[in-house]
């Protein structure tokens, strides 16, 4: 019997994987002393030998390697080709004591295919770090008191000293070597004005300071990432399964944190608690988690690359499982691909859209998308957080909430933080419907604002003048959005449904028939919010523009948990013709690709037109709902025409809405424009509206129109 992770405890044993080369413990000074100790006892035989090569009174020239004397010049001609400076080379034992007993050295020699040479290299490079007293040291040992680090030629001179054992080592610095390649030291001129013609053997080694931190700094991500990224050090306990993972992903990730190294994408809607999966992976490894946002790191004054290339070497020198979040803007670019390839850190890289592959730089990843949470599983976390704030949630509202906010854990305990501190502390009434719905949707992402309009929803299904099926229509489309998720997901429909899981409706009727209004209406019964798109702008007159732009509005409306309402839809969705030249064709692939975002999308999309009679038949298949808005009759126009008062409103008692009604052929959008006119020509007069101030208003509104005002007809009012 498979047993359900989310709800077994006995399935959330799991076997731990592998430790992934766990980090051994900092150096303690006695390791250190030890590895001084032995470096002392070399230089102080490359001493010897530069007094002598240097002559005695070398040490006494307060202008040393300042100039070059004759005698200086005299002693290098005179010098033995590949005479080193320590000959006879030191004993084989001699530079293995630089090093033993440093574990943390024995990891990178694992780590980065080091050698024996490579060690000793780092560590004398590493000795002026430990004590300054070395700078002085070498610079002596290099004839040149500007000189503090230790050159290639020195580090052969200590370490090789055989002419063919030079020559053979001299690879060892090379840009394809472990050391270089693997950035964990770099060459530089002794000056400035040496960069462009110094040579290998006077170049200098510089550790990174990565490194130097690594070896003997504290733990931890580099100081300058500190308000960058976010450090857990490795936990002591074995990590809890989070409860919103699937069992098959679950399932997955246990098989990822198998994986030597991890390189891993995750794909997921934003506000997804991906850093809870990542402390997941890496608590099972029995790794520290390190966490950073692209955006951030692009934004810091260390630069784009640097700042990407600082916090990979900060999880590679902690053993670290990095997470790497919101990378979409960047996919494209190559100088992150080789990053990410030539990194040896535990990687997962997390996004909203799918990974792409560089073609020159490819990059294997596991591919992980996650869904978002099932009813159930936001059922629970309202519930527990409900609990854990103190709020009481009854179950209906709780079903209202899981069921049409699309939210993730973390979402859904910053909508309970919002209540609570909105909440008194000693109020005796619960929050209300409209404060849980308002702190739901305030979790929702913010983007959708910069591409589209929101629209307060402000009218009810009481103020809906439409034909009953239309009314009916509306309803229906309330509840497919309110029991989406239990037909889909619970009755198994979804299973077979690759696309489509979001609802689309088709609004077409003339102008001013209500088709805004109504979608308030939808949005309003069920607590959503509504946001309009004025596809008369989206559109554009160059080739690809019109798909960019949709693509953003889409992209930014994924985890809005809004209705989308697309009006002037003619513009885009008109009838799909036969290809008759290249217009044509570019047309048709803006309406495809509209139709493939709308089939992508799982939220509530409402396109509205005035003119259904040119859409095709391939477009309408494609609906969820076709609601028709005619043009009112004399009947409704009556009911517009009493209904579209407030309470407040001062009117006459001598109005005659039934004539208005029969003798002025408006929509109800005109009507409430005629009204609100109305209503200002009558405060203007200080009185209550009366009807010659609706005529007047009327006349305003045909000459808005373009239209004729019946004339002859004013002999009939009162």
């Amino acid at each position: 019997m498979t047993r359900n992770p989310l709800t077994d405890p006995v399935a959330q044993a799991l076997p731990a994987p592998e430790q992934h080369s766990a980090l051994p413990p900092r150096p303690s000074f006695a390791e250190l002393r030890l590895g001084l100790q032995a470096l002392d006892h070399l230089l102080r035989q490359a001493l010897a030998a530069a007094e002598q090569a240097y002559g005695a009174q070398a040490a006494s020239d307060p202008f040393r390697g300042l100039y070059l004397s004759g005698e200086d010049i005299e002693r290098l001609a005179t010098r033995a080709p590949g005479a080193a400076l320590l000959d006879p080379p030191p004993r084989p034992s001699l530079p293995g004591l630089l090093t033993a007993g440093i574990a943390r050295l024995e990891w990178l020699r694992q780590r980065f295919s080091l050698d024996d040479f490579d060690l000793q290299a780092l560590w004398i490079a590493l000795a002026p770090e430990i004590e300054p007293r070395y700078e002085r040291i070498y610079a002596y040992l290099q004839d040149d008191v500007t000189r503090r680090r230790p050159s290639v030629a020195l580090l052969l001179d200590l370490l090789a000293g055989a002419p063919e054992a030079r020559l053979l080592l001299r690879e060892r610095f090379s840009p394809s070597a472990p050391l270089l390649s693997g950035r964990l030291a770099r060459l530089e001129p002794f000056a400035a004005g040496m960069a462009s013609g110094a040579s290998l053997l006077s170049s200098a080694l510089a550790l990174d300071e990565s490194l130097v931190r690594f070896l003997i700094g504290p733990d931890g991500p580099d100081p300058r990432l500190a308000e960058l990224c976010q450090w857990e050090p490795a936990a002591q306990r074995p990590p809890s399964v989070p409860s919103w993972l699937s069992e098959a992903l679950l399932s997955e990730l246990e098989s990822l944190s198998h994986a030597q190294p991890v390189r891993a994408h995750f794909q997921a809607f934003p506000g997804s608690d991906l850093l809870a999966a990542a402390r997941f992976m890496a608590g099972r490894r029995g790794q520290a988690a390190l966490h950073a946002s692209l955006p951030a790191l692009l934004d810091s004054p260390l630069g784009a690359s640097p700042a990407v290339e600082l916090f990979l070497r900060s999880a590679e020198f902690n053993n670290a499982l990095a997470l790497l979040s919101s990378v979409d803007a960047c996919l494209d670019q190559p100088w992150l691909h080789h990053l990410i390839a030539r990194s040896q850190a535990d990687l997962i890289l997390a996004g909203a859209q799918p990974w792409r592959p560089h073609p020159e730089q490819p990059i294997g990843l596991a591919q992980f998308h996650f869904d978002i949470p099932t009813v159930a599983a936001r059922r629970a976390a309202w519930r527990a957080a409900a609990a854990e704030g103190n709020l009481p949630l009854p179950d209906g509202l709780l079903d209202e909430l899981s069921q049409r906010f699309r939210l993730h854990p973390g979402q859904v305990r910053g909508a309970i933080v919002m209540l609570a501190a909105n909440q008194p502390a000693r109020a005796a009434a619960a929050p209300s419907r409209q404060a849980w719905f308002a702190a739901a949707r305030a979790q929702a992402g913010q983007a959708l604002q910069a591409v589209a309009q929101k629209i307060t929803p402000r009218q009810r299904f009481d103020d809906l003048v439409l034909p009953p099926d239309s009314l009916t229509q509306l309803h229906e489309m309330a509840a497919r959005v309110t029991f989406r998720e239990h037909v889909l997901d619970q009755w198994g429909f979804g299973e077979r449904m690759s696309l489509g899981r979001g609802v689309t409706a088709l609004f077409a009727g003339p102008p001013g028939t209500g088709k805004t209004m109504a979608a308030e209406v939808v949005a309003a019964s069920l607590g959503l919010d509504l946001y309009r798109i004025d596809l008369a702008r989206v559109v554009s007159k160059y080739i690809g523009e019109t798909e960019k732009n949709l693509n953003a509005v889409f992209s930014a409306a994924e985890d809005s948990n809004a209705i989308l309402f697309f009006d002037e839809a003619d513009a885009l969705f008109g009838k799909r013709s036969e290809v008759q030249d290249a217009h044509d064709r570019y047309a048709n692939i803006e309406v495809a690709y509209l139709l493939q975002k709308m089939e992508q999308y799982e939220g509530a999309a409402i396109l509205a037109t005035n003119m259904r009679q040119s859409l095709d038949e391939a477009f309408m298949r494609r609906l969820s709902f076709v609601i028709t808005f005619p043009f009112p009759d004399e009947d409704a126009r009556r009911r517009i025409w009493q209904g579209v008062w407030p309470p407040q409103a001062p009117l006459d008692s001598r109005l005659d809405f039934d004539w208005l009604a029969r003798r002025f052929r408006l929509s109800g959008g005109n009507i409430r424009n005629i009204a609100l006119a109305a209503a200002y020509l009558a405060s203007q007069d200080g009185g209550r509206v009366t009807q010659q101030h609706l005529l007047t208003a009327v006349r305003r509104e045909y000459h808005k129109m373009g239209k004729t005002y019946p004339e002859a007809e004013r002999a009939e009012t009162v």
